[in-house]
């Protein structure tokens, strides 16, 4: 037992603050920005969008993009991604490249 028990019981409050922020989009839904690679899913009405990884206890993710119309997808490269590609193209960290699907 800690002898601090509100850390105990307020620890839970954090994960769905952070995971609210997953996605933003703009523009009526035809820019999709994924701001965190947690493992989600974004339904819009012409599209889906699929985070697939063990992230934050893990480095790898896999964004995947379903989309009936023009969608412009913008990914966050963190920065201590030292690895990262995009579309199997290396992609700087500390970046936020667009892919158009």
């Amino acid at each position: 037992m800690s002898h601090f028990p509100c850390c105990i019981t307020n620890f839970p409050q954090g994960w769905p603050k952070f995971t609210q922020h997953t996605f933003v989009t703009t523009d009526g839904g035809s820019t999709v920005v994924v701001a965190s690679l947690v493992p989600s899913v974004l339904k819009l009405a012409s599209a889906q969008v699929v985070v697939v990884g063990s992230y934050p206890f893990a480095d790898g993710a896999s964004v995947e993009c379903k989309s009936s119309n023009a969608l412009k997808l913008q990914i966050r490269i963190p920065a201590w991604a030292r690895h990262a590609t995009l579309n199997g193209k290396p992609a700087s960290n500390g970046t936020l490249p667009a892919v158009d699907s």
